[in-house]
């Protein structure tokens, strides 16, 4: 199932102090100067779902204030609201305030895990292709440009993409130029073993002749004397 988010609320989280609602569309731009809070945008959705914002768990202000998701302008827990839209027209709702958690599908309260399962997140590989295709962290962009091996760039921009077209491609490729690669191979071990045969034939040939020869020499040899 398709699900597309349409609504973010946003309040005493990393940079927001206040309150603040998105709506969004289809296709959503987020722009501004740095430090406007564009990656807290995208580090508010992966805490409300998750729980947890992994980039951010090895930096030196998680390490130093233990709490890098409250904002430091404002006084009680953060809070964070999405609300997907799914293809059938249901609407999936969840809501994260400090340690509370409340989902609701439909107006219907149910357990994280089955807003998860719903949402299509439920697994880490579910979770990381959520992350890599709807929310591209600057650390994995810097990590493509970083790379300066073609092949490694080409395989990472396949992953970011999360396309198998092109590795289906490439697979196949490799697996055509290993069998023509199977067929040169035999070919050419066939081409030695005629090679072969036709030195012993050759050499067969060349006997046989020398053999008829001296037959033809003792016959004339032996009409000569009668």
């Amino acid at each position: 199932m398709t699900m597309i988010l349409r609504r973010l609320t946003i309040s005493r989280f990393r940079g927001f102090a206040r309150e603040k609602e998105f709506v969004f569309g289809t296709t959503n731009l987020v722009g501004g100067p740095n430090g406007f809070g564009k990656t807290s945008v995208f580090d508010a959705v992966q805490w409300c779902l998750f729980g947890k914002v992994p980039r951010l768990s090895g930096s030196r202000d998680f390490t130093r204030a233990g709490d890098v998701y409250r904002n430091l302008f404002s006084k009680g827990a953060p809070s964070v609201s999405v609300e997907f839209e799914g293809s059938s027209g249901e609407i999936l709702y969840r809501r994260r305030s400090g340690n509370q958690c409340v989902s609701r599908v439909s107006g219907e309260a149910v357990d994280d895990a089955h807003l998860l399962q719903r949402l299509g997140l439920s697994s880490e590989d579910a979770h990381a292709a959520f992350l890599r295709n709807y929310m591209l962290q600057q650390e994995t962009i810097n990590e493509f440009v970083r790379d300066l091996n073609p092949r490694d760039r080409y395989d990472s921009m396949l992953y970011l993409l999360n396309d198998e077209t092109p590795r289906l491609l490439l697979e196949r490729t490799e697996r055509l130029a290993n069998d023509c690669q199977s067929i040169v191979d035999d070919a050419k071990n066939h081409l030695e073993r005629t090679k072969d045969r036709r030195e012993r034939l050759e050499t067969d040939v060349s006997e046989l002749e020398e053999i008829k020869a001296r037959v033809n020499a003792d016959y004339w040899s032996a009409g000569s004397r009668g």
